[in-house]
């Protein structure tokens, strides 16, 4: 994570919006701009405020299992061949306590 422009560094933009916050922690809900490889673990620790039962990227405690408060509700590409828009949505994992 670079502040500033860095060479050899690709960008990495998120924008993230607050819908609650549950017991000193929030719900977000994260629109990715680009796609790095754990970009939204990576960026959200960097602000101070990283996942829940993230270790890796400085939570202050774990979850069951070692796992991370992070799932995808929705994920929507472009088709590579017709660009039509394409929509996949999952519900929350069975037993997901953040909603």
């Amino acid at each position: 994570m670079f502040t500033r422009e860095t060479p050899g560094a690709k960008e990495a933009r998120l924008h993230y919006e607050v819908i609650e916050t549950l017991n000193g922690a929030s719900v977000l809900e994260v629109s990715l701009q680009t796609g790095r490889f754990h970009q939204i673990r990576a960026q959200l620790s960097f602000i101070g405020h990283p996942i829940v039962g993230d270790r890796k990227y400085r939570a202050q405690s774990s979850l069951p299992g070692r796992a991370v408060a992070l799932y995808a509700h929705s994920l929507t590409i472009k088709h590579p061949v017709n660009k039509k828009e394409l929509r996949f949505v999952s519900p929350p994992p069975a037993g997901w306590p953040f909603v």
